[in-house]
């Protein structure tokens, strides 16, 4: 075959995009990499008509091309080949023949011509001279190594053939761009992350000025979330907080040109708020753009606003279920609260999981700010009606507070009778200040030691109210009165033997060495009970008396070495013993 030129119809044939077509992208890629990898040889030539020879994987291929009554015909003795497709052998003998090497200029240096170099104005105007069908070919085999410019082929196919968007597959496309680099990124990472996410909002900026501002919505939202997760970015990723006000912006242009509906609006915006959306542009000085998005939504779209994140509200199972809850409920009683709207905002609040104290307070400040005192008091009522004793602890306090700021003091002590009844005396302390800022703890005072107070307390609480008043008030004698009738059981009277070691030795010995043996019952040293121990120890060196109970618990403790004691510093340690040696001496005080 003598070597010649393509004719203009076999090249307009071999062109790019038919060999894409013809053979399919994975194939077309395999045949250009075998082309530049220099795997063709033997390359010859005629007007219609071409063939060489292409190794591949230590094997060589004879593949031809030629035209045959105007159409392009093809053979290659490959598996593929045999099948009577265009395999990639075959396309590489046609790239080979489309971009021919050049021959060796006689009298060259080694036998190479001096190369020319090509400037700008050169390559417009080569350029400018190919085919349209070539210079397609060229831009779709890029795009296939580059989703921008893949992307942007895309767009502007959309705009001028008048096709939909496929969003799905757009958003597919974005997401897979947009990776989030690792934590460990280098800063360089982190800015080239933030440009390719600059290019997708101006690309989104272009889609809405095209004439697709429903799309631009939703792949703006998708970006604005994705710049919300760099609140948890090294600080090198900070810098790309500051793109959510213009993120934002491109946002509110697409909606107000879509005309977009509360419904359209509001599922992105629930989203937006998971994320703590008005913190976060308040904290990016872009409080306007709220109160923008409010505007576009009106009155009735922020209602509309509250009952969808009211809706949202979820059992919280988890502490990211209970940020998103929390978050959900501010949200819902923000819109109700612009409208005064009490009872939606009730509703709301009785519907969310009250495993946290601060939104039952916020809702009560809320009430009580707006003179709706009584209203929050019914709401605490129904809190307290609904839940098993016990499981909100915070509740009677709350209902005691409501009560003494509306004057209401019998009512007020019945409500702080659970508190009264914990075994801790510095909740009683607390009660007492809450009472002194009412001027009413003297009436209180005798409501807890009457014989017939309010609310028809038990005989162990009034025990247990005595006892928490004279440690609350620091009369340690008389606390120790009731612990010495046996009264109270609480670890709390082991507080009160540490006052009354010196006065009486032998029973606040016994009532330490009870309490601290609940050093028995963890896996390492506990702090209280191993300092009531230690306390006990103490006054068995120093008063000589003989608790009965406390010489079994160091022998078990001692058993227990290391588990328990190699926790310890060697002078508790040695204290033990010592102690041991006094109590199982002849010497010494009896129980």
């Amino acid at each position: 075959m003598a070597k010649g030129g393509l004719s203009k119809p076999f090249g307009t044939a071999l062109a790019r995009p038919v060999l894409n077509r013809l053979a399919t992208i994975p194939i077309f890629q395999q045949g250009q990499e075998l082309f530049l990898k220099g795997h063709v040889s033997s390359l010859e030539i005629e007007l219609d008509e071409t063939a060489a020879s292409v190794s591949d994987g230590g094997e060589s291929f004879l593949a031809r091309l030629w035209m045959e009554d105007g159409f392009l015909q093809y053979e290659c003795p490959c598996e593929r080949g045999a099948q009577g497709l265009l395999c990639a052998h075959s396309v590489a003998v046609a790239l080979a023949a489309l971009e021919p090497k050049p021959v060796a200029a006689k009298g060259s240096a080694k036998g190479k011509p001096k190369a020319k170099k090509l400037g700008a104005a050169e390559m417009d105007k080569i350029l400018r001279e190919q085919p349209s069908d070539v210079l397609a070919g060229l831009l779709l085999n890029w795009a296939q190594q580059d989703d921008r410019l893949l992307q942007h082929l895309m767009n502007f196919a959309v705009q001028e053939g008048g096709y939909a968007l496929d969003l799905k597959a757009y958003i597919a496309a974005l997401k897979k761009r947009l990776k989030r680099p690792p934590q460990s990124a280098r800063p360089a990472e982190w800015k080239k992350h933030g440009q390719a996410i600059q290019l997708e909002l101006d690309q989104a900026s272009a889609m809405t000025g095209q004439g697709q501002p429903f799309a631009a919505l939703e792949v703006i939202a998708e970006l604005i979330n994705l710049l919300f997760t760099f609140d948890r970015a090294p600080a090198s990723a900070e810098a790309l907080l500051t793109m959510l006000p213009a993120a934002m912006d491109e946002f509110l242009r697409a909606a107000r040109l879509a005309k977009a509906t509360p419904q359209t609006l509001i599922p992105y915006l629930l989203k937006f708020y998971l994320h703590d959306f008005e913190n976060r542009l308040r904290y990016e000085s872009a409080g306007d753009r709220i109160e923008a998005l409010r505007t576009l939504l009106g009155e009735a779209g922020v209602r509309q606003l509250s009952e969808a994140a009211e809706a949202a509200l979820t059992s919280a199972s988890g502490p990211r279920q209970h940020t998103i809850a929390v978050r959900m409920l501010t949200l819902a009683q923000s819109g109700y609260a612009k409208q005064s709207d009490y009872d939606s905002m009730e509703r709301a609040q009785l519907r969310f999981d009250q495993s946290n104290v601060d939104p039952d307070n916020g809702f009560v400040f809320f009430l009580t700010q707006r003179n709706e005192r009584e209203r929050a008091i019914a709401y605490v009522g129904k809190l307290m009606a609904q839940c098993a004793p016990g499981t909100r602890p915070h509740l009677p306090l709350l209902m005691t507070t409501l009560l003494l700021q509306a004057g209401r003091v019998e009512d007020a002590f019945v409500a702080a009778i659970p508190v009264f009844s914990r075994p801790d005396y510095r909740e009683t302390s607390r009660l007492q200040q809450m009472a002194d800022q009412h001027q009413c703890w003297p009436e209180w005072r005798k409501f807890l030691f009457s014989s017939n107070p309010p609310g028809n307390p038990t005989e162990a609480q009034r025990h247990l109210w005595a006892f928490n008043v004279h440690m609350a008030t620091r009369q340690y004698p008389a606390a120790w009165e009731v612990v010495r009738q046996g009264l109270i059981e609480s670890p709390q009277a082991a507080e009160c033997a540490m006052e009354m070691r010196d006065a009486d030795p032998l029973l606040a010995a016994t009532v330490l060495s009870q309490h601290g043996a609940g050093i028995l019952n963890v896996t390492s040293y506990s702090f209280l009970p191993g300092r009531w121990l230690q306390a006990a120890c103490e006054i068995v060196l120093k008063h000589k008396v003989r608790p009965a109970n406390l010489e079994s618990l160091l022998r078990e403790l001692s058993d227990e070495t290391p588990k328990k004691m190699g926790y310890m510093h060697y002078s508790s340690r040695q204290l033990w013993k010592n102690t041991l040696a006094i109590l199982t001496a002849r010497t010494g005080r009896g129980a």
